[in-house]
């Protein structure tokens, strides 16, 4: 998939998101402004990290890409998930395609650029200086006989001083082991060294499975208050790394060409060209046409890695935040008021389903499980829906989902996409023949069970949620213990009735 590019004209009718302010939303400041990022404190102490179109390149902005924010913040989100098993990362949610929550940690002074090439475009990269003769750079000795853009020995890390504005300062890691960088332990550093590794090792295989050479990227990290290591910002984004098409690296390379870059470097070399031929110049602002091939590069490195088709978010983009941002402060206040550790969340689509949701409430209250009522729509107030499902997409609580909507019951498919908890579809009274024949054919990766009966519902999620509740799952022995009476009484029932009969008849 990802030598697919998107049509330009779909890239060029999109509005683009250069800044945004909060002013509307309660209880959320301004935190930090970076070259790409605009960053909200949250009324929980969360951040809200959002991801705009800006681009820099050469140590300033040089105007935007469209789609790149919601590319890269949709990007990183999924690499952060991919390596959880490594090290955790800052992640919480992603209530909308530009924005991610995070966690408020300590920032670790520190860049960490991981490298597996031997290449570069600026004059303080490590070709720029090995071209140059050097053969200790950031500390680390190299061999003779590398050539632009060959791999290296091993991957080696070149870390760097992190400026807000401007350009970073090289730094060695005995620099930083001798503690000469202020607030960064030898233990802390090596935490942060093997995470980074490891992440970087994964990263390249997955990158080649699908196509790609990652070859190098820039990583950032923080620590809680417990002095736990997180990754932070964002990951393996083209913004951050670099990743050349593999399929012609080999070729391109032999002839001495620059390899095919899903990446900002396609954005440099091409701006560095257009600057010798006397075309370009640091201030003037993107071609037209670069920042379109630049766009589409961005997201077919989307499609290619996630192998899934990249979607426009394709409302006002400050109007689409602001409100998810609105949602997502809204549905965290709802929940410290709920305060339910765990039990069932039965979302309906329709007000007008509550006399259908209230048979599921009555069997759930019979079982002892705690429950919340929600309302949303998929079709109606998506970006609410969104707002509710991203309060619990992290959510650590033991929940079960039960969903309560008519039509084709897209808000099943929706909230078991969405989710990481099972999802029971249980359509009101004189729907459900309809509703199965759809939920029959979900696509791949979506399986919401279907259950016709309200009270076989709520039985379901009480079975599902029995298995970490024992009392829960005693509730639902005595409730199987008196259906098997009902069904011994009414057996004996019918057989006196039987024998009086034929008594009767003799």
């Amino acid at each position: 998939m990802h030598d697919q590019l998107h049509d330009v004209s779909e890239i060029k009718a999109m509005p683009v998101l250069s800044s945004i302010t909060l002013e509307g939303v309660p209880g959320v400041k301004p935190f930090y402004t970076g070259k790409v990022r605009d960053v909200f404190a949250l009324p929980d102490e969360t951040l809200a990290f959002v991801a705009t179109d800006r681009v820099s390149a050469f140590d300033q902005v040089l105007g935007e890409i469209p789609g790149k924010g919601q590319v890269c913040n949709r990007l990183s989100a999924w690499w952060f998930r991919q390596m959880e098993d490594i090290v955790q990362s800052h992640l919480i949610s992603v209530p909308d395609s530009n924005v991610m929550i995070g966690r408020k940690l300590t920032r670790v002074p520190i860049e960490v650029v991981v490298r597996g090439y031997m290449t570069g475009v600026t004059d303080t990269s490590i070709w720029g200086s090995y071209s140059q003769g050097e053969r200790q750079i950031y500390g680390i000795d190299f061999r003779d006989g590398y050539s632009k853009n060959d791999p290296l020995d091993e991957p080696i890390i070149t870390p760097t001083t992190k400026a807000d504005k401007g350009h970073d300062e090289r730094l060695t890691e005995q620099e930083i082991l001798d503690g000469n960088v202020p607030g960064v332990s030898k233990e802390q550093w090596q935490n942060v060294r093997d995470a980074a590794m490891a992440m970087f090792a994964r990263a390249q295989h997955i990158a080649k499975e699908r196509g790609y050479i990652l070859v190098d990227t820039k990583m950032e990290f923080g620590v809680d208050e417990e002095g736990s290591v997180h990754v932070i910002d964002e990951l393996f984004t083209p913004d951050s790394s670099r990743f050349w098409r593999a399929e012609t690296y080999e070729t391109r390379h032999a002839a001495d060409e620059e390899p095919d870059n899903y990446d900002k470097e396609y954005l440099r070399i091409t701006l560095k060209n257009l600057q010798k031929d006397g075309l370009w110049q640091p201030g003037d602002p993107i071609p037209q046409e670069l920042r379109l091939e630049t766009a589409q590069r961005y997201i077919a490195l989307y499609e290619g890695l996630t192998t899934e088709p990249f979607q426009w978010s394709g409302t006002s983009p400050e109007v689409r935040i602001i409100t998810s941002i609105r949602h997502w402060v809204e549905a965290k206040d709802q929940e410290e008021v709920e305060g339910m550790p765990w039990g069932a969340v039965i979302l309906m689509g329709s007000p007008s389903d509550s006399e259908h949701v209230q048979k599921v409430t009555a069997a759930l209250d019979a079982l002892g499980v705690p429950y919340r009522s929600r309302v949303g729509s998929v079709h109606k107030t998506l970006d609410h829906l969104i707002g509710v499902l991203s309060s619990y997409q992290l959510s650590q609580r033991q929940l079960v989902f039960i969903t309560v909507a008519g039509g084709l019951d897209a808000l099943s498919g929706t909230v078991d996409g969405y989710l990481p908890f099972p999802v029971i579809s249980a359509p009101p009274e004189g729907q459900s023949d309809t509703i199965y024949a759809a939920n029959l054919r979900t696509p791949q990766g979506i399986a919401p069970a279907h259950v016709i009966r309200p009270e076989n519902a709520a039985l379901a999620a009480a079975k599902i949620l029995g298995n970490v509740r024992p009392e829960i799952r005693e509730r639902i022995r005595q409730y199987q213990e008196k259906m098997r009476a009902r069904v011994i009484d009414a057996d004996v029932i019918v057989t006196i009735v039987r024998q009086t009969k034929r008594k009767e008849i003799k």
